[in-house]
């Protein structure tokens, strides 16, 4: 059922920014873009029943994909709760109020060790069984390897055979190696996350917790710090989590203790392995894998890296994106030298810190407005700072009575966000975008502007953006955007700019829009 004027006067916040949601009780109504009444709720804290995924209905609001979702919410006495809801959904028999509740379907930690055994098993092998770390824990200053959760747990160590692997894909460079690796760790996007690295985007030192076990995998290199032993080393055939895999002999592990190429802290861990002689893994689920298709697309991307249809050379074609689009913004009567006397860094640095420019000085600061958090709202929250504890809220710079000043938020009627993108791009799109962000040159009386704004420590609002990439020249440019008037919400603002954008003739044009949303 439709909603009626009384729920849509009431305030809301999209879906994706559910965290700007208030710590008071009542009811919230799940609305879509069409103004259809999903489903109605009650809560003593409606912040706290919507936090992370905590919600029963979030897994079958995030699977409509094509549908926008806004939390309309009305503030309620505990004790009328009760009777609130009952009235509200009779009067307006939510779809989702009356159908089951459905979960998303979660795989445990030992089906994707069993799918990532059964993609690399072809060119990796396991080294030896390390006893517990506790013990030796002050030998270890790697804290990665020392996790207190994890010191009581014996760990696994599987290393990457470099001659096997070179003799099935061939890699003609790094970037294939790593790209072919990473995959063989993603089985599924959904959690593959469970293979921690010891560095971001490193990918020869991962871990993964399961069954009471620490599955550890390296390189050769990492693991026996020498490649002088590799050819030497003899394997048995074993099974972990019920896959095949080769393991070293008793005797190259002994080998292997003996060399004295290895690094200190890896020479105390070596010192402690056993030969690992049958599968230690026990299996609780056993969930059906396919063990085929997992290798088969190792395979795809090392046959499209020959190819050219990955890395770097199928990407740029030789085509020089910059002296292209700067013909094409001549061609089009537009002045690219309309900013060249703005700078960005001197514009701005009274009034956020100085920028670290990702254009190399090319680039440009727009200015515009959230869909979803205004000065209305009070955004504070509870910090702590040397064992002390008080109440932060965003102090952020603006202008009063001609005067930039630092103060709380809620001393202005307006607050700009803050981003930095390329000015060609910019420059290109700038009339059909205007109306929805601008040049950041300067501020009126009661508005202020940040970069980044937070509604907790540690997260805060990342803006709408659109992605506009032009095949033709190679070229594609995430662009900003907020509110305006006319257009107040985020479904507005897409739909009015991909009509204006379509109609532009932009040569390959292509669109991709990101919501509004909170992350840390």
């Amino acid at each position: 059922m439709l909603a009626d004027s009384k729920i849509l006067h009431l305030p809301k916040v999209s879906l994706e920014t559910k965290e700007l949601l208030p710590e008071y009780s009542g009811i919230y109504y799940v609305i879509d873009e069409n103004k259809i009444v999903w489903y109605v709720g009650k809560a003593q804290n409606i912040r706290k029943r919507w936090q992370g995924k905590s919600h029963h209905r979030i897994y079958q609001l995030k699977q409509l994909k094509h549908k926008y979702f806004d939390i309309y919410y009305e503030n309620i006495n505990l004790s009328e709760l009760d009777q609130r809801e009952t009235q509200q959904i009779v009067k307006y028999s939510p779809h989702l109020n009356n159908s089951p509740v459905k979960n998303k379907k979660v795989h445990p930690t030992e089906t994707l060790l069993r799918e990532t055994i059964a993609t690399i098993s072809d060119f990796t092998f396991i080294i030896g069984v390390e006893p517990p770390r506790r013990e030796i824990k002050d030998q270890i200053n790697i804290s990665w390897l020392i996790k207190e959760q994890l010191l009581d747990m014996p760990i696994i160590h599987i290393c990457l055979d470099s001659i096997i692997f070179k003799a099935l894909f061939d890699p003609q460079s790094s970037d294939e190696q790593t790209a072919i690796i990473r995959n063989a760790f993603n089985t599924r996007k959904t959690y593959s996350n469970k293979w921690e690295s010891y560095l971001k985007g490193y990918l020869f030192m991962l871990r993964l917790s399961v069954n009471r076990y620490i599955i550890e995998f390296s390189d050769l290199n990492t693991c026996i710090g020498s490649k002088n032993l590799e050819n030497r080393l003899e394997y048995n055939h074993t099974e972990i989590a019920k896959e095949q895999i080769r393991t070293l002999t008793p005797e190259s592990l002994i080998q292997i203790q003996h060399d004295n190429s290895a690094q200190r802290s890896k020479k105390i861990q070596l010192e402690r392995l056993k030969p690992y002689r049958s599968d230690l893994i026990p299996l609780f689920f056993n969930e059906t894998i396919d063990t085929e298709y997992a290798k088969q697309k190792l395979e795809k991307i090392s046959r499209d890296y020959r190819l050219g249809k990955r890395g770097i050379g199928s990407r740029s074609n030789n085509i020089d994106s910059s002296f292209i689009l700067d013909e094409l913004l001549i061609a089009r009567g537009i002045n690219i030298h309309k900013y060249d006397k703005y700078n960005v860094s001197n514009s701005t640095s009274i009034l956020i810190n100085e920028p670290r420019s990702r254009y190399k000085h090319k680039g440009i600061y727009l200015c515009f407005q959230g869909f979803n958090f205004n000065t209305k709202t009070v955004y504070s929250f509870q910090q702590t700072i040397y064992n002390s504890t008080f109440l932060s809220r965003n102090f952020i710079y603006g202008m009063l009575n001609d005067k930039i000043i630092h103060l709380s938020f809620k001393e202005f009627k307006i607050i700009y966000l803050l981003a930095e993108v390329d000015k060609k791009g910019w420059l290109l799109v700038e009339e059909y975008l205007k109306d929805f962000s601008q040049v950041f040159l300067g501020l009126n009386n009661s508005e202020s502007v940040v970069e980044k704004f937070y509604v907790s420590p540690r997260k805060f609002v990342v803006p709408a953006k659109v992605n506009i990439k032009l095949e033709h020249l190679k070229y594609n440019i995430w662009i900003p955007f907020g509110m305006n008037e006319q257009y107040p919400t985020f479904e507005a603002a897409k739909q009015e700019i991909k009509t204006r954008l379509y109609d532009a003739d932009l040569p390959g044009l292509k669109l991709t829009f990101k919501k509004e949303s909170i992350t840390k």
